[in-house]
Parts: C-alpha cells; sequence; structure tokens
C-alpha cells in the first residue's frame, strides 16, 4: 500500500510540473533567407477572439518583452519606412477539460482487487501565444513561434512582467532558424 501511495504522489508531483511548464513550436518557411532581415516594424492584423485585446498591459508586456529579444539578435525596430520583415502578437484562450480516474485497491485477507473509486472532472483554461514574423517583400508568413501553458491570469507587476519575458524568450529562442544548408 505504502509503494501505491509513494507512485500516486510521484505521478501527481510530475503531473503539477508537466502543467506548468510551456510547451514551445515553431515553424518557418525554409525558402526564406533570414540572414537577410535587419529591421522590423510592428503589424496589428485583425484577428478574431484574440485574448490581447482584453488587456492592454499584458499585450504591451508582450510587445516590450518581443522587441527586447528581436534586438538582442541585433534586429532594428523602425516606425516608418521600408523594412525586411513585419512582426504580430496575438494570444487564444480555450477551455480544457481534465477528466480523472481514482481507482482504489485494497488487501482484505485473502481478497485482492478493485474497491470503490471516483472520477474527478476539473476544467482549466490553456493560452497559447503566437508570434508572427512576416516577409515584407513576399507578404508571406516566414516564421511561426508558439507557446501553451495553462494560464491563470496576469499580473502587471515585477513577477509578472518577468513571467512574460521568460516565455516570450523561449518561444524566441528558435528564431532566426538554423540557415539552410545548400542555398
Amino acid at each position: 500500500m505504502k509503494t501505491i501511495n509513494k507512485l500516486l504522489i510521484f505521478s501527481l508531483a510530475l503531473f503539477t510540473i508537466n502543467c506548468s511548464t510551456l510547451s514551445v513550436s515553431y515553424d518557418y518557411d525554409r525558402s526564406v533567407d533570414f540572414s537577410k532581415f535587419k529591421t522590423y516594424k510592428w503589424i496589428e492584423k485583425n484577428m478574431l477572439n484574440n485574448a490581447l485585446d482584453q488587456n492592454p498591459f499584458q499585450k504591451k508586456a508582450i510587445i516590450s518583452a518581443v522587441n527586447d529579444q528581436l534586438q538582442a539578435k541585433g534586429y532594428k525596430e523602425q516606425e516608418s519606412g521600408d523594412t525586411d520583415f513585419a512582426v504580430n502578437v496575438y494570444a487564444m484562450v480555450k477551455q480544457q477539460t481534465q477528466i480523472t480516474n481514482w481507482d482504489n485497491y485494497g488487501w482484505y485477507n485473502p481478497w485482492w482487487g478493485p474497491y470503490g473509486g471516483h472520477t474527478e472532472v476539473s476544467t482549466y483554461d490553456e493560452g497559447t501565444l503566437v508570434i508572427d514574423i512576416i516577409d515584407i517583400k513576399d507578404k508571406e508568413l516566414a516564421w511561426r513561434g508558439l507557446g501553451t501553458k495553462i494560464v491563470t491570469g496576469f499580473s502587471n507587476d515585477e513577477k509578472g512582467i518577468a513571467i512574460v519575458n521568460e516565455n516570450v524568450a523561449k518561444i524566441m529562442a528558435n528564431f532566426p532558424p538554423p540557415a539552410v544548408q545548400g542555398k
């Protein structure tokens, strides 16, 4: 019984750790020569149900974090004039459902087997931040980074801003993508 309890506690701890981390993915157009990108500007596409429209403070923090990441990589922001690429950010939040079955096992001499048990249903909000890089010359999406995690809200304090900066850095870690060999 102690082994089962230890296994259950370990499983719950592992689940909690996995749920609280940012899941990052990205994709890009392999025909784009990212080494030619030097300057950028922000564009705002009207996205249906953009969660960032609900919180302008969070949107401002995300834009600032993306600017910091791009400028640290040597890119220059230009508010007017010709640029090499454009940047857009948006977010989606959807409610997810998690169902957990708790089967109970026990031993009563001479029998061993399941008894009772219950099912728990919980809901949580899963948020996805999308960062798009658009090639201005071709007017095509060149790179997209996504970060998904369970969201609980945004606090516009140092801790909240630090979390935004950390998450944006993880998403932007793969920009620019590695150069394609043979070009």
